[in-house]
């Protein structure tokens, strides 16, 4: 099971660092030479980010079902901020990683309680180690010196980038430096002799709770021999793992068991109730999916639920544009599978006016949602009707009418982009509706479509961006048959817009007051303006389960200020949309 995408109890944020490599990270994200600024409002200030950070490129993106790939916001920072236990499965010794273990670290702190105390357990040093931490805490060892001891060891991390992180330990009282992994010891014995020989001697030590096995789930043993493999975890149609590394299996759950111990017995004296809190920093292979560490930990420590954060750290290419929602949607859907995005895609579709059963039957392909509203209820569409979708894009209202009319039905897409036709085809033919759904390359002004072909016409936010729209409403007109009806769900402009810089698409949205005259004009009756619900900007309703102010903003913003991220519009971030654009479905029959 995913973490990432459990409810509150199980928050993460993700990060991508580029360079040659994409950090994921709680509610936060790292950039260039900057670390987690989302998290500034919740931390003291910290010096800049070291010239060693050149070269990484960092965002962070919220893993949460309601605002899944959305970029972190101040919702996100305060959920690390507060949380009892949070988890980063980094990926070791890069800075960027460990700046953002500083930016948690930080944010912790100074959301402690009163005599409360931050413990910072990590894997790059195991139990026998502890001593080195202890002396470089008290000021009685300086980094060279415990660089130097360490190497001794056979932990082999490289442990100079943790300096930053390290150093919180000697600054701040409250924060204590834990090691927190087994000796390696221990994992040969796993291999050399049993794991119930490895279990009785680690026990002796004090290292294992009593009641461990070194049991995982199958679950757990595919995304462990995925680390091994590369085997893609979220193919289709899905892959199974080899038995090759089963042996070696339980080496991996003794380091996972032994360290879910070690916070275990650090946040179990003081209860629910208590003041002190735990960040884990350990490899994604003890963290992911919420496998392995966090796992045991709320096994041991149930009352954690919903008061942990995870954070995931994703490698990206260094060529990978990390603020576009196209390269980001592909790393993040290599690591979590498409439908990691459905949660919050169906969300958004509820509060379009799609009815449950029709969000189910958009099912994997919700994610691909680009509509503004529901076209369906106006249109009606009924069992072996033939339906053309403008503007299909990716097919998503499609596949919804193709449900509605049935076997006997047909449906036809079309969109200008090929790109889109091809997708939304091969979707149709996985789905297996190919001979009753197709799409094709189109223009809205000149379909490629036989007259009189249709009974039903829909478009959902697709017409609003027709250059000549009395062209596109006498298209309509023509493929649909005597009788036929449209419903057209498309954006508006309440007013004219004043003198200034607009982007291109509210440029080309229609005046609301000239939609109706447009489109009675082009010959179509009962032609109606369904207004009930025109707000560009909204807020969701929490999944049951979630808190609001958990994730609310950071959700609806990302959804409805489509425009704020570019530079050159982002003087629209003061305005009220709502008092400028509108939503509406228009619908009309055909005499």
């Amino acid at each position: 099971m995913s973490l990432a995408l459990q409810g509150s109890s199980r928050r993460a944020v993700e990060a991508m660092v580029g360079g040659s490599l994409a950090v994921a990270a709680g509610a936060l994200v790292l950039r260039a030479k900057r670390a987690a600024r989302c998290l500034s409002a919740a931390t003291a200030a910290v010096e800049p980010p070291p010239e060693s950070l050149t070269g990484y490129r960092a965002a962070v993106f919220s893993l949460r079902p309601s605002s899944f790939g959305h970029p972190a916001g101040e919702a996100d920072a305060r959920a690390m901020a507060d949380a009892r236990l949070v988890i980063v499965g980094e990926i070791h010794s890069i800075p960027p990683c460990v700046e953002l273990q500083c930016r948690a670290a930080l944010a912790m702190l100074a959301s402690l309680e009163a005599g409360g105390r931050l413990h910072v357990v990590l894997e790059h040093l195991n139990f026998e180690q502890q001593p080195l931490l202890d002396a470089y805490a008290a000021g009685t060892l300086e980094m060279a010196a415990l660089l130097e001891q360490y190497s001794v060891g056979t932990e082999g991390h490289d442990l100079a980038p943790y300096e930053p992180l390290l150093r919180l330990g000697r600054d701040h009282g409250a924060l204590q430096l834990h090691a927190g992994f087994i000796p390696r010891s221990y994992a040969k014995i796993v291999m050399r002799e049993s794991k119930e020989a490895a279990i009785e001697a680690a026990r002796a030590q004090g290292y294992l709770a009593k009641g461990e096995t070194l049991d995982g789930t199958e679950e757990h043993y595919s995304f462990f021999e995925s680390l091994l493999t590369h085997r893609p975890l979220h193919a289709q149609p899905p892959l199974p793992p080899t038995d090759k590394f089963r042996r070696m299996f339980p080496a991996q759950l003794i380091k996972d068991a032994a360290m879910a111990h070690k916070v275990s017995r650090l946040l179990a004296p003081q209860g629910e109730g208590g003041a002190d809190k735990a960040l884990v920093v350990c490899g994604v292979g003890h963290s992911g999916y919420s496998h392995g560490v966090p796992e045991r930990i709320e096994r041991a420590l149930p009352w954690l639920a919903g008061r942990s954060f995870r954070v995931w750290c994703l490698q990206a290419h260094e060529s990978a544009d990390l603020r576009g929602a196209e390269p980001v949607r592909e790393l993040l859907t290599d690591a979590f599978g498409e439908s990691a995005f459905a949660a919050d895609a169906s969300l958004v579709m509820r509060r379009l006016g799609y009815t449950p059963e029709q969000v189910a039957c958009a099912g994997a392909d919700a994610p691909n949602f680009q509509g503004v509203a529901s076209p369906h209820t106006l249109a009606a569409l009924q069992p072996g009707e033939a339906v053309v979708d403008l503007g299909s894009g990716l097919g998503v209202d499609s596949f919804i009418a193709a449900a509605a009319v049935g076997e006997a039905g047909r449906v036809t897409g079309v969109d200008i982009a090929a790109s889109e036709v091809r997708h939304a085809t091969a979707r149709a033919r996985e789905r297996s509706l190919d001979g009753r759904v197709s799409f094709v390359v189109g223009d809205l002004e000149r379909l490629p479509l036989p007259a009189a072909s249709a009974d039903a016409v829909i478009s959902n936010g697709a017409f609003c961006l027709a250059p000549n729209k009395p062209k596109a409403f006498a298209e309509v007109w023509r493929v649909l048959r005597p009788g036929g009806r449209f419903a057209i769900a498309t954006s508006v402009v309440l007013r004219p817009l004043e003198e200034g810089k607009w982007p291109l698409c509210m440029r080309m949205f229609s005046e609301l007051s000239s939609l109706q005259p447009i489109a009675t004009k082009a010959g179509f009756a009962r032609v109606a303006i369904d207004t009930s619900d025109m707000a560009m900007a909204f807020e969701l309703e929490a999944p049951e389960g979630e808190a609001p102010e958990s994730w609310a903003s950071s959700a609806s913003k990302q959804r409805n200020q489509v425009h704020v991220g570019s530079a050159e519009f982002s003087h629209l971030q003061e305005l009220d949309m709502n008092s400028i654009c509108g939503r509406v479905v228009i619908s009309g029959v055909k005499p």
